[in-house]
């Protein structure tokens, strides 16, 4: 797994997500205790070989992505054996976050990649014909007056997607926004990873246009890259806070309208 964290840049952030699960149980170590009650250790034992099923179905079938899976459920385990069922509920998001570290199998990145690179050239083809500028879109491939853009697997958006998932569910996690307005985000991010690059590919197009095909790639193409990534980042965050404010406005509605009813009776 770490080797194609390396070798592929569309996982590479594998190496944060590990790190960042270790600093949310850091964060919680003085409420585990250690060494929990036997029947706290008879669930971690189910819970292991739970884990070890699925590293056996992953070896007999060959598919990485199951055996990955259970080293979540193994560490899981081995968390509940340790500091008892307690200690795994209040480290819990710790080790669901580990997901995310996993690579998806190539079957499904294509079945995700493809459409998306797909959506994002067909928007960046109307934001360029909605400029004023004469685009004719094929399949992927942008054709410009001058130049052609080729939206590649690596513009497809799919690491925007995966980083904005990911910044969404731990935005959720730390502003307490619970199950539905934690989901609520979490779907929000995947309009906004398409439109994000989406805008990306508008941008490198019209100065493209404008100024040179060279602006298409080299140093303001990875610029343009990380502009747009904060941008996205702000958004997805600052919705977070929306997302929170309402659902305190509303606590504090039901609240005042409790203590109302109090003061009546």
């Amino acid at each position: 797994m770490v080797r194609q964290w390396s070798d592929d840049p569309n996982f590479s952030h594998g190496f944060l997500v590990p790190l960042f699960s270790a600093f949310l149980i850091w964060r919680r170590r003085y409420e585990i205790h250690l060494f929990p009650a036997a029947s706290s250790c008879g669930k971690g034992l189910i819970l292991l070989g739970i884990g070890l099923v699925f590293l056996v179905i992953g070896k007999a079938g060959g598919e990485h992505f199951t055996i990955r899976f259970s080293l979540v459920l193994v560490l899981a385990a081995i968390c509940a054996l340790v500091t008892g069922w307690e200690g795994l509920r209040k480290c819990f998001f710790a080790f669901a976050f580990l997901v995310f570290m996993i690579p998806i199998p190539y079957i499904i990145y294509d079945w995700i990649a493809f459409p998306l690179k797909l959506l994002a050239s067909e928007i960046g083809e109307i934001s360029l014909r909605a400029a004023g500028i004469p685009v004719f879109r094929d399949g992927n491939i942008i054709n410009l007056a001058s130049l052609q853009l080729e939206v590649a697997d690596a513009c497809s958006g799919i690491r925007f997607l995966y980083s904005m998932t990911a910044l969404a569910t731990v935005t959720a996690y730390f502003l307490g926004l619970g199950i539905i307005r934690g989901g609520i985000l979490f779907l929000s991010a995947i309009p906004a990873s398409v439109g994000a690059n989406s805008s990306r590919i508008f941008m490198t197009g019209a100065i493209s246009n404008r100024y040179g095909a060279e602006y298409a790639k080299g140093f303001f193409h990875e610029i343009s890259g990380t502009l747009v990534f904060l941008s996205c980042m702000i958004i997805v965050v600052s919705f977070g806070v929306v997302l929170s404010s309402i659902g305190n406005r509303h606590r504090k509605l039901a609240e005042d309208t409790r203590i109302g009813l109090m003061d009546k009776k």
